[in-house]
């Protein structure tokens, strides 16, 4: 299993969501979701135009660290669109096992280092973690497209978030999946109108960066709301704006400068 968090971009911050409590400021733009038809998220359409908006962004996209990309180790993430259990356009999670020695209890999406046998594919790997780490087969996964690679620095890897849509389940329970308990405590889903709704919106700043915050994550009955930072984070913001470009209006601007070309589209 991968974790999406990672040390500090340059400090060794950690940056993933997690159980405690941290302070943030508001520095967010308002988005306006109340005028979206939901239903059609996930339609041919929008997919075929959220297709090409990742395409267009990966050509133009990049980190540019100074480090030779040789250096790192490749991996893959797997952000999972799906319908939840009350039907609502939705983005599955992971919550990592309390029991394990490092970064436990993290929110992360599912995915892990690439492998030999998967073919220098992060398609393939990010759905055969997704399958060791949920049970959520691999057929039901409808894949979209890759988004633009990103580098981390203290853990040395160049991740690559990929887009599917869980189209063999009609509404995703994830209560019923069945989780790898050594690797993940929990899943869960956060509907994509709680993402877009400024009224959950954050910003942690680091080194004079304001780094994407997601509030008010609401998925165990028992703890207080949990919010969502770091890498998972990042990639969580990167997939709304290829998704929902009309909708969700949100601005990173350190993202923006780090897409290497002006015409980036994320």
């Amino acid at each position: 299993m991968f974790v999406t968090g990672f040390r500090e971009l340059f400090e060794g911050w950690l940056v993933a969501g997690q159980l405690f409590d941290i302070t943030f400021n508001s520095k967010t733009m308002t988005a306006t979701t109340n005028t979206f038809d939901w239903n059609e998220t996930f339609s041919v359409a929008n997919k075929a135009r959220t297709i090409e908006y990742c395409r267009l962004d990966r050509e133009n996209g990049h980190y540019a660290f100074p480090t030779d990309e040789s250096d790192f180790k490749r991996a893959a993430v797997l952000v999972p669109l799906c319908y939840d259990v009350l039907g609502r356009p939705s983005i599955l999670y992971n919550l990592r096992s309390l029991n394990l020695s490092r970064h436990s209890g993290e929110i992360s999406f599912p995915g892990g280092i690439m492998e030999p046998d998967d073919g220098g594919s992060p398609i393939i790997t990010a759905l055969r973690e997704t399958e060791e780490e949920l049970g959520l087969k691999r057929d039901y996964v409808e894949v979209w497209e890759r988004l633009r690679d990103i580098q981390t620095i203290t853990t040395s890897m160049v991740v690559t978030p990929v887009i599917g849509f869980v189209s063999g389940l009609k509404q995703l329970d994830p209560a019923k999946m069945k989780i790898n308990p050594d690797e993940v405590d929990q899943a869960f889903t956060v509907t994509l109108e709680h993402l877009c709704d400024s009224n959950n919106w954050a910003d942690m700043e680091r080194l004079n960066i304001a780094f994407p915050v997601y509030k008010n994550l609401n998925f165990r009955s028992s703890s207080p709301t949990v919010d969502l930072w770091g890498l998972t984070a990042i990639i969580t913001h990167l997939t709304l704006k290829a998704l929902l470009p009309t909708v969700y209006k949100r601005r990173v601007l350190f993202l923006e400068e780090f897409a290497g070309k002006k015409n980036s589209q994320l």
